[in-house]
């Protein structure tokens, strides 16, 4: 319409009017808003047929610059009882009964509407549009847009199309955004624009539990496709922006899905290693191969435009001097937080130089999936319980004995930097000058150990050790020095090579006096160094007298706790309290100074240089340690599995007791040293000349009595007439060979003993018979005897639960 000519002296106005409809996706849907020339027309939200009248003619401007909108709004969202307006089957020449219903797409219909109505008292073209709710006049000028401008600008309908193929659950997420599984698993099983799958070969539940995953994450998705690509690079970029990885289980045999994040407890984890694989391919990156900036794109629902936000890894562009960058473009994205948080964690991958390897496994890994996880223990290359996740898996033939896997190092089992302001470095750089260890301990290392170190190692010639922790990820090791001195007299220091750097924990809870326990406050301390079954753990800080070693011999999943097997080798159970430090051993570590035998009662001295990627610490920099030798893999070991009245831990009660019935297993040095014997196990013929000894002591400290002799035999009856002049005593059982005593040994408090009003002293102490006849063939390189060795120290006799020295 125009209003307005030459000499009228009024302006020429042209007014555009267009009755429009808009297809916009598969339904359902729901509207939310109508934005025109970047001006919002209606608002609101629409899930059902309906329509609306607007009349915003003043929104651009007026009749004399570009006008404003007016007319009726028709909202198709595609349900399945949808019918065409009349205003639509109207203009294709139909009724609403014979006009197609739209039913399944959603659409949107712009025409002219009731309320749309010219002044009749102003001549054709010069009326201004108002409203008049009663009139039923349907216009059939179309609705109008635009005035003295002939183009029609995109109209942007915003709204969310939630298909929620698993369901209404974890569905929406946000502000409408949409959980990536449900349109993940639409893609796969729909019929109309997906792959149209069969729904009984998907694992429902695992896409469930990703559902419900990313729901908790807030990470939603929205977009637009239009079906120009194919559905299987649809889904790649959906599980590009989530990181999760899709696949067939072995086991089910249905497809299935898996976040890849750091969810997962470090203990359910398989165990990949030597017994079970052969390592084909090891490699790390290096930081030459690595980014250290990532410039991530994303869409902005304000003005669905695209930016773009930037973050750096300092530590990495310092080692390799200038910035690497690398791109992202996550469009699904509509979140700014989401987006930052997806910055962070795609910095980190690309900033870390991780690890991959290539392993074949035997056919216990047929289990294994893609995106899972294992424990990779290759010591020989210097893997220790490395976490890696799993990508490529090649299951073979049914016939084939080896499955080939190839892994990458996790990045979630790597520490994570503190968080700061962004832009920061999402990635601490993980290489490190060599600094002194945080912890060490010096030690004389155990018979079970010696043997086979030094199998010709004669007294008084035993082996040092240092147990040594540092924390790190690139902590290697450690470089052993030794002092002693040369020919002419003079102290230098040899390096003795490279030693394992261990884990080291402190206890959470307190451990107490039992043959058996199940730790779950100790935490892990590193991902490389952590407790793993087989592995020894080394319990306090006194030395060889005071520290207990223990074996993890299973780890018990009901319980989500690691199985200790306690007081073994040639040590007993104690009471360890809450900050107590522990050590993991793993079998094969190499923690011994082998090269140069230290002497009994020796004090040793020690230098530990640490070792990293960037080099060794400096002799001027290492602190020294010191330690004391004892005749530790000499002695004889302790006896096992002491009692006394059939009570092994704790206070025994003596009320009404006639006698006091001592029993203990026998162990043998010479025979535990390929197998370790746990302390509730039964009798071990013990060395040749190898006896038991029973102490008992006064309440305050003083010796009442004592048995020796006791060469082959597992019990010894103490009649209580002989303490009787207590009311509290200490029972002591440890073992002697040749004069060399037992490093440690075990004993109980008895209490409530019987009171008479007369009793008789206790009898001389006893040395017991002469020893059995010696063996046909004995095998003895210990002297004969050996003097000035001293028994093992005095227990605690300041009333607490005693059991031990």
């Amino acid at each position: 319409m125009s209003a307005g000519g030459k000499g009228s002296g009024k302006q020429r106005v042209n007014e555009y009017y267009l009755s429009i409809h808009y297809g916009i996706c598969q339904a359902p849907f729901i509207f939310k808003k109508i934005t025109y020339k970047d001006k919002v027309i209606w608002s609101g939200s629409v899930s059902s047929p309906s329509y609306v009248d607007v009349h915003l003619p003043n929104l651009m401007g007026g009749r004399t610059q570009e006008g404003g909108v007016s007319g009726r709004i028709y909202f198709m969202p595609g349900t399945p009882d949808q019918v065409a307006p009349d205003a639509l089957a109207r203009r294709l020449g139909l009724t609403p009964e014979t006009c197609p219903a739209f039913r399944g797409v959603a659409s949107v219909f712009f025409t002219g509407g009731a309320l749309q109505i010219f002044n009749p008292n102003l001549p054709y073209g010069q009326g201004d549009i108002i409203y008049n709710d009663i009139s039923t006049i349907q216009s059939e000028a179309g609705f109008y847009w635009t005035a003295n401008n002939p183009f029609l600008e995109g109209v942007k309908i915003e709204g969310e199309s939630i298909h929620g193929a698993l369901g209404s659950t974890y569905s929406v997420i946000g502000s409408g955004q949409h959980n990536p599984a449900h349109f993940i698993y639409a893609a796969l099983i729909s019929q109309s624009w997906g792959m149209g799958g069969a729904e009984w070969f998907i694992d429902k539940p695992a896409f469930l539990d990703v559902a419900e995953a990313l729901y908790i994450e807030e990470f939603g998705l929205s977009l637009k496709w239009n079906q120009q690509e194919p559905i299987e690079t649809f889904v790649g970029e959906v599980l590009d922006h989530i990181q999760a990885t899709i696949f067939v289980n072995p086991t089910s045999g249905l497809l299935s899905i898996k976040l890849l994040r750091g969810d997962y407890d470090l203990n359910d984890l398989p165990q990949i290693n030597a017994g079970n694989a052969k390592l084909v391919k090891y490699e790390r990156k290096l930081y030459g191969q690595t980014a250290n900036e990532v410039v991530l794109s994303w869409t902005n629902p304000e003005n669905e435009q695209t930016e773009t936000i930037s973050a750096q890894d300092l530590a990495n562009v310092e080692i390799q001097g200038s910035p690497v960058s690398t791109n992202r473009d996550y469009y699904m994205i509509r979140s700014a937080a989401l987006a930052q948080r997806i910055l962070d964690r795609d910095l980190r991958t690309v900033s870390a130089p991780l690890a991959s390897l290539e392993i074949e496994v035997d056919r216990r890994g047929s289990k294994l999936v893609p995106g899972g996880l294992a424990r990779v223990d290759f010591p020989e290359r210097k893997i220790y319980d490395m976490i890696c996740r799993i990508g490529r898996i090649d299951y073979g033939k049914p016939l084939d004995s080896r499955i080939k896997i190839s892994l990458i190092e996790d990045i979630f089992a790597l520490d994570l930097p503190e968080p700061t302001t962004p832009p920061r470095s999402a990635w601490e750089n993980v290489q490190v000058p060599p600094s002194p260890v945080d912890h060490s301990q010096v030690i004389t290392i155990p018979a079970f150990f010696a043997n086979r170190l030094a199998a010709n190692m004669q007294y008084p010639e035993v082996i040092g050790g240092v147990l040594a922790a540092k924390d790190g990820m690139d902590v290697i090791g450690f470089d052993l020095l030794s002092e002693a001195v040369d020919v002419t007299g003079a102290s230098q220091w040899a390096n003795q090579g490279e030693k394992t750097m261990l884990g080291r924990a402190q206890i959470l809870t307190p451990l107490y006096q039992e043959a058996q326990s199940l730790i779950t406050g100790i935490p892990l301390t590193r991902s490389l160094r952590n407790p793993h079954v087989g592995a020894f753990v080394a319990i306090g800080s006194g030395g060889d007298h005071a520290m207990e070693f223990a074996l993890i011999s299973a780890y018990d999943e009901e319980a989500n706790a690691w199985v200790l097997e306690r007081g073994i080798l040639d040590t007993v159970p104690r009471s360890w309290e809450v900050g107590t430090p522990v050590w993991f051993i793993p079998i094969d570590a190499n923690i011994a100074d082998t090269k140069d035998f230290k002497a009994v009662g020796e004090t040793v001295s020690f230098k530990l240089l640490t070792r990293t990627s960037l080099g060794t610490l400096p002799f001027d920099d290492a602190d020294e340690v010191y330690g004391m030798m004892s005749a530790r893999p000499h002695a004889p070991l302790r006896p096992a599995n002491v009692k006394i009245n059939g009570v092994g831990f704790g206070k025994v009660d003596a009320t009404g007791a006639t006698e006091l019935v001592v029993s203990w297993s026998n162990r043998n040095r010479l025979y535990e040293d390929g197998q370790v014997v746990r302390w509730n196990e039964g009798n071990v013929t013990p060395e040749y000349l190898q006896q038991t000894i029973i102490t008992v002591f006064r309440q305050n400290g003083d010796l009442m009595y004592y048995r020796k002799g006791l060469w082959t035999e597992t019990q010894f009856t103490i009649p209580i007439a002989w303490v009787q002049s207590e009311t509290k005593i200490f029972v002591r059982v440890s073992s002697q060979r040749k004069g060399l005593a037992s490093i440690q040994s075990y004993g109980l408090w008895v209490e409530n003993i019987p009171q008479v009003a007369d009793p008789a002293p206790p009898p001389a102490s006893d040395d017991g018979p002469a020893p059995p006849p010696p063996p046909d063939d004995p095998e003895d390189p210990t002297p004969d005897p050996i003097d000035g060795i001293e028994d093992p120290p005095l227990p605690d006799l300041g009333g607490g639960p005693g059991g031990w020295n």
